[in-house]
């Protein structure tokens, strides 16, 4: 305690100053050192001197944000492949990823490089060539040449115009008369004429004999249907695929068209009238299994156990029937649906009398009635034969101008087809 409290001698000043001096010098060396290894100021002072004998001036440039290497030497040496000598002007590493960042300040030349361009050489027209002899005209100006027509050349400038190798073409230019184009018109647009309507013929109820349902053909079942009982038959509808039994001692072949129908109604002395329910068409047959048909059309209810006849074939083409001067061919109506009530257009009527007395299909009827006793006959209504039997015809009503179509009108034809 009493060696601490002594005042400090003149020697040990000194001392202590010497020692302070000496760590102060020490650390500043070896800041200088530090910063000579970071900042390399030798290879620096280097590269400013070859920099200053290749360029004797040079300008400084900040980097912005979007600028690379490669833009700067399009921009200032007018050339992007340069980018190497200005990363090696300033010190920057080239292999790699340049470290190029925002803010860095450059040494560039003072003034873009400007590289002058080199104009293409265009390969010499060939000798036989016309374009190797042409020569503008000397000694003329603007205002000294002569107005020159511009547009189509006529005909005989376009013959001597034209060269050996260029083949003559000849446009041939046809005006029909008028005979001539509604010819070709016509034979390009289809005729204005009706088609046949085929499913108003096959669906049209017919009357034959009792002899001609003797040994016919029935569908037998539909092809995934379960059994059921009498009380529930199967149905088909159209595309289904039905099995068939043949008539006996008889067997349908593959492309056979068949005709379903209900059970028939009496019309006459050994005459029922047929309503067709459907057409079938035979599809597959094989010995020992019974044949496969397939709905093609339907226009009634068909069910297990329906008889089979053979289908008719196509219609009478629609056409118009031409008026007579006076109605002939006096008949009735024999027979109405008994399921309708109150027939009306598109019911089916059968008249009695068919190609015996000389209907055809196409024939227009009229059937007619009396309001009352003692009265003149109207017209009620008028119908379109569609399908004609010997002693009786089918036809459909097309226009209706009073109510109660009934048994035994008379019908009479007015109109008959050509």
């Amino acid at each position: 305690m009493r060696a601490v409290d002594q005042p400090h001698t003149p020697a040990t000043v000194s001392d202590q100053q010497a020692t302070f001096l000496l760590s102060r010098s020490l650390v500043a060396a070896i800041t200088t050192v530090a910063l000579l290894l970071v900042w390399r100021p030798t290879l620096l002072r280097a590269q400013d001197a070859a920099g200053a004998a290749q360029e004797p001036s040079s300008t400084s440039h900040i980097v912005t944000p979007g600028e690379t290497l490669w833009s700067l030497a399009v921009r200032y040496y007018g050339d992007g492949h340069q980018w190497q000598a200005l990363a090696r002007r300033n010190g920057i590493p080239i292999s790699g990823v340049p470290p190029l960042k925002v803010g860095m300040r450059l040494r560039v030349p003072p003034r873009p490089t400007v590289r002058g361009a080199t104009a293409a050489m265009a390969a010499a027209a060939p000798a036989e060539s016309s374009a190797a002899n042409l020569r503008p005209p000397t000694g003329t100006t603007m205002g000294e040449r002569s107005a020159r027509r511009i547009g189509l050349a006529d005909q005989e400038a376009a013959m001597n115009s034209r060269k050996p190798s260029e083949v003559l073409t000849v446009f041939h230019r046809d005006l029909p008369d008028a005979a001539e184009a509604e010819r070709r018109t016509r034979a390009v647009l289809r005729p204005n004429a009706p088609a046949p309507r085929i499913a108003e013929f096959l669906a049209a109820p017919f009357v034959t004999s009792e002899r001609a349902l003797v040994n016919l053909g029935r569908i037998a079942a539909r092809v995934g249907s379960p059994a059921a009982g009498d009380g529930d038959p199967q149905r088909a509808i159209k595309t289904d695929e039905i099995e068939l039994e043949a008539p006996e001692k008889q067997s349908y072949k593959v492309g056979d068209r068949l005709l379903a129908f209900g059970s028939p109604m009496r019309i006459g002395k050994g005459q029922v009238v047929i309503t067709p329910t459907g057409i079938l068409e035979v599809v597959k047959v094989g010995a020992g299994r019974p044949a496969l048909a397939l709905v093609v059309r339907q226009s009634g209810r068909i069910e297990v156990g329906q008889h089979l006849l053979t289908a008719p074939g196509g219609s009478a083409p629609w056409v118009k029937a031409v008026l007579l001067e006076s109605p002939d061919v006096p008949t009735t109506i024999a027979w109405l649906d008994p399921q309708e009530a109150q027939p009306t257009l598109q019911s089916y009527v059968v008249i009695g009398a068919g190609s015996a007395k000389g209907l055809r299909p196409g024939d227009e009827v009229a059937i007619y009635r009396r309001s009352a006793k003692g009265t003149a006959e109207t017209i009620a209504a008028s119908a379109r034969v569609v399908r004609v039997e010997h002693d009786f015809a089918t036809s459909i009503v097309t226009k209706q101008y009073q109510t109660d179509i009934a048994l035994g009108l008379p019908v009479r034809r007015f109109a008959k087809a050509p």
